[in-house]
């Protein structure tokens, strides 16, 4: 695993890392650690829109810093960060320019 950043926020630090495997590609995911925690045992989120997209709706981080819950959101192989941009992924049809024809 390596760390790319560490941010201390307001009641949690939280952390950027990428899973890194050899071979394959690596797992970007971000740790939330309460300042408070309890012995709850840590939560893996796994978002179909990613997990910055899960992150930023309203109160999904401060319910977990409230609980003392650690949280980790990572994205699956072909979301959020690892996703691929759709031109890379389009088939060429060959209809895309009609000046040529």
């Amino acid at each position: 695993m390596q760390l790319y950043e560490q941010k201390e926020m307001r009641g949690y630090t939280q952390y950027h890392y990428e899973i890194i495997r050899e071979g394959l590609l690596p797992i970007p995911c971000i740790v939330i650690v309460p300042d408070r925690r309890t012995d709850n045992p840590a939560e893996i989120v796994l978002a179909d829109a990613g997990k910055e997209t899960f992150l930023a709706q309203t109160d999904h981080i401060q319910r977990y810093v409230d609980s003392g819950t650690v949280l980790v959101a990572a994205d699956l192989r072909g979301f959020g960060e690892t996703e691929d941009p759709a031109p890379a992924t389009m088939p060429n049809t060959g209809t895309g320019n009609i000046a040529s024809r």
